[in-house]
């Protein structure tokens, strides 16, 4: 059976992209019209920066998320699934509960970042330190066919963290209910 996977674009990487621009750059030079030139170049360079995600606020990810807690993060392993993505297993360790529940208090939180993706997703993990998580719950149904609830990050996932600084912390308390 064949299965072909595919990749998001990415105008970084696109060889097409880089000599379109040349080409762009080589017609500025000849070109007497020099300031339409550099402003449909201006244009096309941007492109890329609207794959990035809106800023999402500190009260907003409190009101959207399930739990809010500060950890410790630590025992960070990262491994290369693909030329595009490696996966990130992290320990975290609960120092204290803001809003919701959570019954454990370590954790092992697994997700991909993407290195050079132009797109919302992470491009490296946190380093270990103290952060302020977002996190969600979400039912998820095992083989066996039954179904569970897991803490999964808050989406999308790069405003997941956030350092616990007293000032970070106070926002997010005084967005509580």
């Amino acid at each position: 059976m064949n299965c072909r996977v595919r990749r998001p674009v990415s105008y970084v990487l696109n060889p097409h992209f880089h000599t379109m621009i040349f080409s762009i750059v080589n017609t500025i030079k000849k070109t007497a019209s020099r300031t339409a030139t550099v402003s449909v170049l201006s244009i096309i360079m941007t492109v890329p920066m609207f794959a990035l995600p809106p800023w999402i606020s500190l009260e907003e990810r409190t009101r959207k998320s399930d739990a809010v807690v500060i950890a410790d993060v630590d025992r960070i392993t990262v491994r290369d699934l693909n030329t595009v993505s490696r996966s990130v297993s992290m320990h975290i360790e609960i120092k204290e509960l803001i809003k919701g529940r959570v019954e454990d208090t370590s954790l092992t939180l697994n997700f991909l970042v993407f290195p050079q993706s132009m797109e919302n997703h992470l491009r490296e993990p946190p380093s270990q330190g103290r952060y302020v998580l977002f996190l969600n719950q979400m039912t998820v149904t095992t083989p066996q066919g039954s179904q569970d609830t897991v803490l999964v990050l808050f989406r999308p996932i790069p405003f997941s963290f956030v350092e616990a600084t007293p000032e970070n912390i106070q926002k997010i308390k005084s967005a509580l209910p």
